[in-house]
């Protein structure tokens, strides 16, 4: 059973110009394909990690200024945090 349907078109282009270069092109096509798939892939892992990156450092900002709103000692805060003095005077 043939799995792929019949080209007229390329079967005789391939007979002129030989088949070496249509499997080159295939390959070339098929290179393309699986290279955007992991590219797509790969760059959705990264936009993960980044983005919980950035959760991440909300989060300790958020902390440290409502440390520093109730008055909470600054070094408590530094320690805490992790973020410097002057960093949490900006929040």
């Amino acid at each position: 059973m043939l799995t792929d349907e019949f080209d007229l078109e390329e079967y005789l282009w391939a007979r002129e110009t030989g088949w070496k270069e249509l499997g080159e092109q295939r390959g070339i096509e098929i290179g393309k394909e699986i290279g955007e798939a992991i590219g797509k892939e790969i760059g959705m892992e990264i936009g993960i990690e980044i983005g919980k990156e950035i959760g991440r450092a909300n989060r300790t900002r958020d902390m440290a200024r409502r440390l520093r709103d109730l008055n909470i000692d600054m070094n408590i805060i530094v320690t805490t945090s992790g973020l410097s003095e002057e960093e949490i005077l900006r929040l």
